[in-house]
């Protein structure tokens, strides 16, 4: 028989479908202890605060905790003998699965003032992580790779709380934010990195100044965000041989460069060489109509990367399109070529060699030049995409029926309706005569509902047929539809 030591008790438990939900506490208490007979601890519904609680044992075979930093506030030691969580250290930080990477802070619990905070095996702050720590003392940052949405909320360090002032918020060598007055910033190499929480829209700085083009690098920390409205590079070296690699983010709505740069130049928020022939980038963040300046010839890979650019504007000077120079171009409709036939690589450039994901909407391109249009399927096989590239580049003229080209009846469709809507050819009518119910109706049901106007307004609609799409579309909340259907009714 087994002797049983007087004196240890283990506490009472609520378990709820196999999770331990709560522990029965007392303020005499001074250490908070998980058993390993139950994998799993969800303790933030116990609303109670024990400030008496400065030490957290974590038993083998528990996998998954958590707790609020507001119920125990006062833990300052972490002792796990559970493989799962870093032993012997001040917060509550699950390791890592790989061996080569850091771990995710679970909790930081209530750090004062005075106390400080130490990263050395964290690369990820999980939500809540620092709800609750009003330190600013932070080191030991340079393995942090992410923040999650609510990683900083309640901290001295959230974002969502006023921070009057100017200048940045730093989180320890890593750059998070701005304060409130902050117009202008200069990036210098105090900062070794750039992370956002993610969810963050971006900051609202007007302006980033960066003297040296090698610290652009430092802005892939925050991914999609946007830094600033308008980035300029006061560099005068030559960068050229940088453009398509890491090394340039360019995460704004704007960009300009020193007009002392003998080697680059910028101008309608477009980077070029300094004699405009090359277009190498542009900024992220670019929106509405893309104008390309006359004299570019070529437009490098990776020239475009905003999702924002709704038209392209290209001169008659453009003779070759780079393979990936729009990235992210699907919000592309109108493409304006300025020449008597299309440049090449334009075609390839925005249309997709794969079938369209049922929230991709914008599935015509509208290609014009001096001989004229066409309406083209934006998802095509890539054997039709380099077919209509050479016949766009070489006679554009000649080009008919681009809807045949399209990798699906539904885009076909889609195309054929944006065509006739233009040119009221006899063989497109008849070809949608007998669908263009069920076309509009998928439409509403895609909302997608400019689509389904333009379909309309084509006049093939029966008035039965415009009456039933006009309940589907109240159904649906579309109100320009449904007035656009009374009006044709009346």
């Amino acid at each position: 028989m087994k002797k049983i030591k007087k004196g240890i008790k283990k506490m009472e438990r609520k378990i709820t479908n196999d999770v331990v939900t709560e522990i029965g506490l007392t303020q005499r208490n001074k250490i908070l202890t998980l058993e390993g007979d139950v994998a799993a601890y969800d303790l933030r519904g116990m609303k109670k605060e024990f400030p008496n609680i400065t030490t957290l044992k974590i038993k083998n075979g528990v996998t998954a905790i958590r707790i609020s930093n507001r119920t125990f506030p006062n833990i300052r030691k972490v002792i796990s003998e559970s493989p799962l969580f870093e032993t012997k250290e001040t917060m509550l930080i699950r390791t890592s699965k790989l061996k080569s990477e850091k771990g995710i802070l679970l909790n930081a619990f209530c750090k004062s003032e005075e106390e400080t905070l130490y990263f050395k095996n964290v690369a990820v702050i999980a939500d809540m992580a620092l709800d609750g720590c009003v330190t600013k003392k932070v080191f030991n940052t340079e393995h942090l790779t992410c923040i999650n949405k609510d990683g900083l909320s309640g901290s001295a360090f959230d974002l969502n709380k006023a921070h009057p002032g100017s200048g940045p918020i730093m989180f320890g060598d890593c750059l998070i934010g701005f304060n409130d007055d902050t117009g202008s910033y200069e990036l210098t190499k105090d900062v070794k990195y750039i992370i956002f929480p993610e969810g963050f829209s971006g900051s609202k700085l007007e302006r980033l100044v960066v003297k040296d083009y090698k610290l652009l690098s430092v802005l892939n920390g925050i991914g999609d965000a946007q830094i600033c409205d308008t980035l300029y590079i006061d560099d005068i070296a030559d960068f050229r041989e940088a453009f398509g690699s890491n090394e340039i983010c360019l995460n704004a709505k704007h960009v300009q460069i020193n007009d002392e740069n003998n080697y680059l130049k910028s101008q309608n928020d477009m980077i070029f060489d300094k004699k405009g022939g090359i277009l190498y980038d542009s900024a992220w963040f670019l929106s509405g109509n893309a104008v390309i300046p006359d004299g570019v010839k070529t437009i490098r890979t990776y020239a475009f990367s905003s999702p924002y650019i709704a038209s392209v504007e290209v001169p008659a000077s453009v003779t070759n399109i780079q393979s990936g120079a729009f990235l992210n171009a699907d919000n592309v409709t109108v493409i304006q070529c300025n020449g008597e036939n299309v440049p090449h690589g334009c075609i390839e450039a925005f249309a997709r060699n794969y079938e369209p994901y049922p929230d991709d909407k914008n599935t015509v391109i509208k290609v014009v030049c001096n001989k004229g249009h066409v309406f083209l399927p934006r998802y095509m096989t890539e054997k039709s995409i380099k077919k209509l590239d050479k016949i766009c580049n070489e006679e554009f003229a000649t080009l008919k029926k681009a809807y045949q080209y399209a990798i699906n009846e539904e885009v076909r469709q889609d195309t054929m309706i944006r065509e006739y809507a233009f040119s009221k050819d006899k063989n497109i009518a008849a070809y949608l005569k007998d669908d263009i119910k069920s076309i509009v109706l998928r439409y509403i049901q895609e909302d997608r509902e400019s689509d389904a106007i333009v379909a309309v307004n084509i006049g093939m609609l029966l008035e039965d047929d415009l009456r039933e799409i006009k309940s589907v579309a109240e159904n649906a909340s579309m109100r320009e539809l449904i007035l656009k259907i009374n009006n044709t009714l009346s």
